[in-house]
């Protein structure tokens, strides 16, 4: 991280990448001491669950209606000075909702990972429309180490 950053900042006419990947550093930096000072049940919290999945549906809305397109997909979203993937948000908040669905209701049958899948099913149409099949695809990936967890019997 420093010797990539100081052969930017001392490279020749590089200076407006240094600043960018210097503010991205400090997005990261904020990034990791939220999660690391916010405890693990706040995300799965049965209040905070449907909110994140509700704005995640929301901004992977809003790439299919305003999203910049970038080699063929349509992936990104600029909110303000700020360009964003909503896709690799989805990954997280798919996570956290799961979590908190395995723990609220066991799974008992069969027919409960359907329930469970219906879970990660919009977000990844939705990527999948993008067209993103890497992302869409680890939400399976996800989906299926989540129910190995839970003990579900696929």
């Amino acid at each position: 991280m420093v010797v990539g950053l100081s052969t930017l900042k001392f490279s020749h006419g590089a200076t407006s990448f240094y600043d960018k990947q210097l503010g991205y550093l400090w997005a990261g930096m904020l990034a990791c001491l939220v999660f690391w000072r916010v405890p693990y049940f706040v995300w799965t919290n049965r209040v905070v669950v449907p909110i994140l999945w509700g704005i995640n549906m929301g901004l992977l809305l809003a790439v299919m209606l305003k999203g910049h397109s970038a080699l063929g997909a349509q992936r990104w979203l600029a909110i303000g000075p700020i360009t964003l993937q909503p896709s690799e948000l989805a990954k997280l908040v798919v996570i956290f909702t799961l979590a908190a669905w395995f723990r609220s209701r066991p799974i008992k049958s069969f027919f409960d990972t359907f329930k469970a899948a219906a879970i990660i099913i919009p977000p990844a149409i939705l990527v999948f429309k993008q067209p993103d099949l890497g992302t869409s695809l680890t939400f399976g990936a996800v989906f299926l180490g989540m129910c190995f967890w839970a003990r579900a019997t696929l």
